[in-house]
This record gives structure tokens, sequence and C-alpha cells, in this order.
């Protein structure tokens, strides 16, 4: 007769359990940082303001073959350029960028819209969606 198999106490979860539940924890987590970027990226497009004069953003993105309109807003000085939104694209530039020469100024809009050209801001969430979910 053999020997019955021995069960943890019904009150504990086995290792599988704990597993999981840690799993569930990191992902949880990672999700959250999601929730936070995506409230600071709103926060940021409500306080930013249209620049005054958008025709040269209008013109490079026809040249880079864009169809769609793309907003670009002045946030305070200090700050990096940036691109969010894919739905509604827009790129963020520091107010002090208009301190810098024309060249500068051209060439960060042409990098930004380089961005929203390939898509990069779908492809980063569908990136930060498999690392939140594995």
């Amino acid at each position: 007769m053999q020997a019955p198999l021995s069960r943890p106490p019904a009150g504990l979860p086995g290792w599988r359990i704990w597993m999981m539940l840690a799993w569930a924890a990191g992902s949880a987590v990672a999700f959250a940082r999601i929730l936070v970027g995506c409230a600071v990226v709103w926060r940021t497009r409500r306080c930013a303001r249209p620049v005054a004069d958008p025709t040269v953003c209008s013109v490079l993105s026809r040249a880079l073959g864009i169809r769609r309109r793309v907003e670009v807003l002045e946030t305070p000085s200090g700050g990096m350029p940036g691109t969010f939104g894919f739905l509604r694209p827009a790129i963020c530039i520091p107010s002090d960028a208009w301190e810098w020469s024309a060249e500068r100024r051209c060439g960060v809009l042409l990098h930004e819209l380089a961005h929203v050209r390939r898509g990069d801001v779908a492809t980063h969430w569908l990136a930060r969606t498999a690392l939140t979910v594995y």
C-alpha cells in the first residue's frame, strides 16, 4: 500500500499561487507607471499653449509626407522637445526654443516629425504594454 501524498495545509497557498501574486503585483506596478505617464502627458498638453506661428511645422510635415495635422505646443522653458499622441499628434517645444537659431529649431521639428511619421508613439505604447504583461 502506498503512502498518501502530502499536501500543504488547506489554509496556506502553494508556491505557484505566490508566484502568480508576485507577477500580478509587478504588473500592477508597471501599469500604474503607465497611468502616471499618461497623466503627466495629459497635464503637459493641457498646460501648454499653441505656438504663435505653426506654418513652419505645416511645411515640414508636408515635406515629410505627413498628411494629418500635427499640433505644435509651447511648454515652459527648460524642458525637452518631445512628441506625444498617436491619434492627435503633438510636438512640445520649450518656450526658450525661440532663442535658438532658425536652423536648430527646424532640425528639432524635423526630428520630432520623424517620430510622428514612423508612428513611434504607438510603438512605444505597444512595447510598454508588452512589458507590463511580461
